[in-house]
């Protein structure tokens, strides 16, 4: 999606001004952090492409490729227990090229489940753990009170 088309979205939702100076647009949001959150939560779209399932044990890089996510990332920021099986967060081009090279392996649903993300997650995190926002989006669907009051959680403790 080009960035002209983003702002004729955001400008649609009423969550920007767009003024000129000379060849230069400039983007005001208009409502704080937790507004904007709030009124562009309906048109956020879930980053997982797809989910497969990998081993992992010799891979020796995924510190650089792999973050927390899923359930065990909500159980990284929550009071929730873990689950048995690790979940990463991958973006889909990584995710072929390691897959092309034989450094992973798909495998039945008793390892790491992996989800494949449709934007690289490591972009907006500076830790091994998806950002909560991202994170949110993944999981917010999810049919599970524990879950969705730890989703609450989750937003009520951001740091706007």
């Amino acid at each position: 999606m080009s960035l002209s088309r983003v702002v004729e979205e955001v400008l649609e939702l009423q969550l920007c001004t767009v003024t000129k100076q000379g060849r230069q647009k400039i983007i005001t949001f208009t409502k704080n952090k937790t507004e904007l959150w709030d009124k562009s939560l309906p048109v956020l779209r879930n980053p997982i492409k797809k989910k497969k399932y990998i081993n992992i044990t010799d891979y020796e890089n995924k510190e650089n490729e792999l973050f927390v996510s899923g359930f065990s990332g909500l159980a990284k920021y929550s009071m929730l227990s873990e689950d048995k099986n690790n979940v990463y967060a991958i973006h889909s081009s990584v995710y072929n090229k390691l897959l092309r090279n034989r450094i992973i392996e798909e495998v039945d649903k008793s390892m790491n489940e992996i989800e494949i993300w449709i934007y690289n997650p490591k972009i907006l995190t500076c830790t091994q753990i998806v950002d909560p926002l991202s994170l949110y989006l993944s999981l917010r669907n999810t049919q599970d009170e524990r879950v969705e009051s730890a989703l609450e959680e989750l937003i009520r403790g951001m740091e706007w």
